[in-house]
């Protein structure tokens, strides 16, 4: 592992002074309880070499109006902001910001959605039955903030209209900066969100470790100092990625042993990337990072875990159920399940929870007018499986009698993760017996193998038998 290389001008360009750049103005809004962030250059990023070649800028537009997508056609660029509870492991608010030459007038959104007009400290918004508010907080400037916490809501507005509002936290605008170089920052702060006590009773466990025989205790401390995880990504002839850990104390003595370790943490939160493994390490007195290509699809499903609920167009005229809205809804579920079944095609099928969870979110939020009932209550089958299969790589057995009553509930937790990465899943369990835990928990991953095979023959049942549900009165 080297100490300096590929990285050494990113680095240098990185920890200079702050430059202007076209998402100042959208970071004014994000307040300092805010502790992830997305930027995206929608612009540069479909409009790049590899952008081209793929059909993003065409692929951008269908997957936003088929509610598969993230980035809305014609923007140009996106802010995803949000506050998580991390030791709960959900969201509190979740806010996008889109700058766009059109956005469409709230008057069109509110008979869209049939949403209620209403104002929130001042701000004219759209309050949708899905349960988000839709904005216009500035020309060209496009908002959807969800849930629909109108407290959070009117929070998020009355900081925008400060004179000199308070700076987001100084770990995300140190991640801001870096967008000057790239066309992707996704940044969480994870500052004191380590518990001593559970970093020590979870790294005695780990394997990555163990194998090297390396000091549990030491590495326990340095999760502990733990600042925050950053992924930038830039798209040239292809995705050149970095992912980023910034520690508060000097991570050179566990040089050997971090690529594994922290390997090790994310797929154990569910999030494996096939590209991980073979990325470059490199070490600096205060931060790892691994460097290498991302596939276009590894980038599009990590964007996928912040997407949020989209105005998808015109209400139907009519309250009944339409074959065109159900046949929407039909296509826009079958790309979603495609999508987690290529993520799970991998070589380690049993770490991809994470995108199993957020393809259940995808359909959760999808926009339900007109569509058959009957095709709705299919939809949440196929969700509630996909949460359930979740659960078993977690360690959660499958309650197959709970799924066929359809009060199917599991016990959300981040698997082996005390280190804030239950931020995109489950809450972080504090273990005193973690090595005893963990082993039980092997155990049933592998013992409910056959349940979690059986749910997902259950989902390409139900989509294999939607056509029937389309033509069905």
């Amino acid at each position: 592992m080297r100490h300096f290389g590929p990285l050494a001008v990113l680095l240098t360009i990185s920890s200079g002074p702050a430059l202007a750049g076209p998402f100042d103005e959208l970071m004014k809004a994000v307040p300092p309880t805010a502790n992830t962030l997305v930027l995206v250059d929608v612009a540069g990023l479909t409009g790049s070499p590899v952008g081209q070649k793929a059909g993003w800028a065409v692929k951008v537009d269908e997957r936003y109006r088929d509610g598969s997508g993230v980035l809305p056609p014609g923007a140009e660029r996106v802010l995803i902001a949000g506050q998580v509870n991390l030791q709960a492991g959900h969201r509190v608010w979740k806010a996008a910001v889109v700058d766009a030459p059109s956005p469409p007038p709230l008057a069109d959104v509110a008979a869209r959605e049939r949403g209620e007009p209403d104002e929130v400290a001042g701000l004219a918004v759209v309050h949708s039955p899905r349960g988000v508010y839709f904005a216009s907080p500035a020309a060209n400037r496009w908002l959807v903030f969800y849930p629909d916490d109108r407290p959070a809501l009117a929070d998020w507005v009355r900081h925008g209209k400060e004179e000199k509002p308070a700076p987001a936290g100084r770990y995300l605008t140190a991640a801001a900066r870096r967008i000057q170089n790239q066309h992707v920052v996704i940044a969480a702060d994870l500052t004191d969100s380590v518990a001593p006590a559970a970093a020590k009773a979870a790294a005695g466990a780990m394997p990555s470790l163990v194998r090297r025989n390396a000091d549990p205790a030491a590495f326990a401390r340095l999760m502990v100092s733990l600042r925050g995880v950053t992924l930038t990504a830039r798209a040239t002839d292809r995705v050149r990625a970095v992912l980023r850990f910034d520690f508060g104390t000097n991570p050179l003595p566990l040089q050997a042993v971090l690529k594994d370790a922290l390997l090790e943490m994310v797929e154990n939160s569910g999030a494996s990337l096939p590209e991980l493994a073979s990325w470059e390490p490199t070490v600096t007195v205060d931060s790892f990072y691994l460097s290498g290509t991302l596939a276009p699809e590894s980038l599009t499903r990590v964007l996928g875990l912040f997407a949020f609920p989209q105005a998808r167009g015109p209400a139907p005229e009519a309250t009944a159920p339409t074959a065109e809205a159900t046949q929407w809804y039909l296509d826009t579920l079958r790309k979603i399940v495609d999508d987690v079944r290529k993520a799970r095609a991998g070589s380690k099928p049993e770490k991809t929870a994470l995108w199993h969870d957020a393809a259940a979110g995808r359909i959760e939020h999808l926009d339900p007018r007109g569509v058959k009932p009957a095709v709705l209550t299919m939809g949440q089958e196929v969700s509630s499986r996909l949460r359930a299969v979740a659960a078993s790589m977690r360690g959660v057995p499958v309650d197959l009698n709970k799924l066929k009553s359809q009060a199917y509930y599991y016990e959300a937790r981040s698997g082996w993760s005390p280190w804030g990465w239950g931020m995109f899943s489950g809450p972080n369990l504090v273990w005193t017996n973690v090595p005893e835990v963990q082993a039980k928990m092997n155990e049933v991953v592998a013992q409910d193998k056959s349940n979690r095979e059986l749910l997902w023959k259950q989902i390409d049942d139900q989509i294999a038998q939607s056509r029937s549900l389309l033509e069905s009165k």
